[in-house]
Parts: C-alpha cells; sequence; structure tokens
C-alpha cells in the first residue's frame, strides 16, 4: 500500500481506502469485516479510490448509521 487513509468510526470500527488497487474495507470494532468495496468496472479494470471520508450521523438516511463517501476514480 503507497496510498490511502483510513477512519475511526463512531462505533469502533475502522474504514480503511487503498488508493492505488481501489479498495474500501470497513471491519467492526473486533476486526472483523463488515463491507468491502473494490472500485471494479464491468470490463474487469480496477481504478483507483480518493478522498472517502466518514460522515455520521449520515444526512442521507436520516439515522445515527454513519455514510461512507468516496470517489471513484475513471481511470488507473
Amino acid at each position: 500500500m503507497s496510498e490511502g487513509l483510513f477512519a475511526l468510526l463512531p462505533d469502533g470500527g475502522v474504514m480503511v481506502e487503498e488508493e492505488n488497487f481501489g479498495c474500501l474495507l470497513i471491519t467492526d470494532r473486533d476486526d472483523n469485516v463488515k463491507a468491502r468495496f473494490i472500485n471494479r468496472a464491468e470490463n474487469g479494470e480496477v481504478y483507483r479510490l480518493g478522498g472517502s471520508r466518514v460522515i455520521a450521523p449520515c444526512p442521507a438516511n436520516r439515522t445515527s448509521s454513519p455514510c461512507i463517501i468516496f470517489q471513484a476514480h475513471p481511470e488507473k
């Protein structure tokens, strides 16, 4: 991993973004993987991510659950 970031979630979990390989990972406080996203196009190519952020509480779903916002790059 050469570029990326992480954020602590309100429930004690962690969001990790690995920018170069287009991967976003969310764990709970016990390091169990709760969600994984790979920025893969229909042609099978994997593209970068950048600037992922956690917004809590999430205004879109009107709950206390956090939103994960990310930018998917269309190029490698």
